[in-house]
């Protein structure tokens, strides 16, 4: 039985009504949610804050905050960076922002303490050393003995601080100098369970440390060859 033109324009018309209805009802949904957000709701921020004056020029507010704790395999400790939002361009390892400490803390005792005494310094990067190394991942790998660190130290005043890189044992202790006054690191890399590899810049040179592992034997320690054409 064909339907007539009338009852057709009847039952399109309610059609029409019906989705009309539906986006009505949908816009206000959402417009609900977006009010809720913008005069309601209101975040909580949980990340730990302070206010400190980096040098005697700056009274900038600095926000503080912790990055993933590390389990360092083969001991009790996990290694937590403490970063600030001093810095826009992305930390080398595990955080956004300018690493000034790192705190390890005894998973067995809940006893903690910080690798350095302050926060006026910057750790542009680091390298966990393993005395069997997983290239897959960290998590994977065994035995930690000791940690390596380009650390930054700044005095009042100062805008360029003082790079050098340094040793600490594998719970953030006896924490040693290792090259001073270098310009800036270019690769930090345990390459083999018996072998690190330091490339760095001092003077304007570029240097090659090797160390024998894990006593930290200084193998060598000498200048790259110059390249024509390259500063």
């Amino acid at each position: 039985m064909a339907v007539s033109y009338s009852k057709f324009k009847k039952i399109l018309r309610s059609f029409g009504t019906l989705i009309l209805y539906t986006c009505c009802l949908v816009a206000f949904i959402m417009g609900g949610v977006v009010a809720y957000r913008v005069f309601i709701y209101s975040p909580v921020d949980e990340t730990p804050t302070a206010t400190v004056e980096p040098n005697h020029n700056s009274a900038k507010r600095v926000r503080y905050s912790f990055t993933a704790p590390i389990k360092l395999p083969g001991t009790d400790f996990a290694f937590i960076a403490l970063v600030d939002n001093l810095s826009k361009a992305p930390q080398t390892y595990y955080a956004t922002g300018t690493t000034s400490n790192i705190l390890f803390t005894n998973l067995a005792t809940s006893q903690s303490h910080w690798l350095l005494p302050g926060i006026h310094q910057r750790i542009n990067q680091w390298e966990i050393l393993y005395k069997k190394k997983s290239y897959q991942s960290d998590s994977l790998s065994e035995g930690t003995f000791a940690i390596i660190y380009e650390i930054v130290s700044f005095t009042a005043n100062a805008e360029d601080g003082e790079k050098n890189i340094y040793i600490s044992d594998a719970f953030g202790k006896d924490l040693k100098k290792l090259i001073p006054d270098i310009e800036h690191v270019s690769y930090l890399a345990q390459l083999s369970d018996t072998n690190f590899l330091i490339l760095y810049q001092k003077n304007g040179q570029q240097f090659a440390a090797t160390y024998n592992l894990p006593d930290m034997t200084l193998l060598g320690n000498q200048a790259l060859p110059k390249l024509d054409g390259m500063d």
